[in-house]
């Protein structure tokens, strides 16, 4: 019974980690397609002076939804925005001493389609030691087309208190 179980157990973990990761492209500038609406996800740590910042546009009314399953972060959504009103925003979120302006990433899809955009601040190096704090991964489940997200402070900056 005790071995079943385990099968059980275990069949049921490696589901709950199964997905395909996405790959981001990193860009100089986000396309500006005035025509497409955004959902804007914005994530901070526990605080409101976190530094552990990012922001992720979903480009809405297609195929991919974002599921928020993070731990150990807040977040807030604005939805149906254009892409100049979602940078405006992501641009006053991330205003922080320390920051000298943003990383921008396509996240694609298996296809090699963009479904998002990630964004997340960059620091100067002498402030925290690194320009990019967060590490963030995407994985796709095919069936239901939902993207879960897993995001963290980087591990060498795991003991910094924020």
């Amino acid at each position: 019974m005790k071995r079943f179980l385990l099968i059980i157990m275990s069949g049921m973990f490696l589901a709950s980690c199964s997905g395909v990761p996405l790959k981001l492209n990193e860009l100089k500038e986000v396309p500006k397609k005035k025509e497409e609406r955004y959902t804007l996800i914005y994530f901070v740590g526990t605080e409101h002076r976190d530094i552990r910042r990012a922001v992720v546009l979903d480009i809405e009314d297609d195929a991919y939804r974002f599921k928020l399953t993070v731990e150990d972060f807040q977040y807030e959504i604005l939805q149906t925005i254009d892409i100049l009103e979602s940078l405006y925003e992501a641009e006053i979120f991330f205003r922080h001493e320390g920051t000298e302006g943003y990383k921008k990433s396509a996240i694609l899809s298996p296809e090699g389609y963009v479904v998002g955009y990630e964004l997340r601040p960059m620091f100067v190096k002498d402030f925290m030691g690194v320009e990019d704090l967060m590490d963030l991964s995407y994985k796709l489940n095919e069936k239901t087309g939902e993207i879960s997200i897993k995001i963290k402070l980087r591990a060498s900056l795991s003991r910094i208190v924020y």
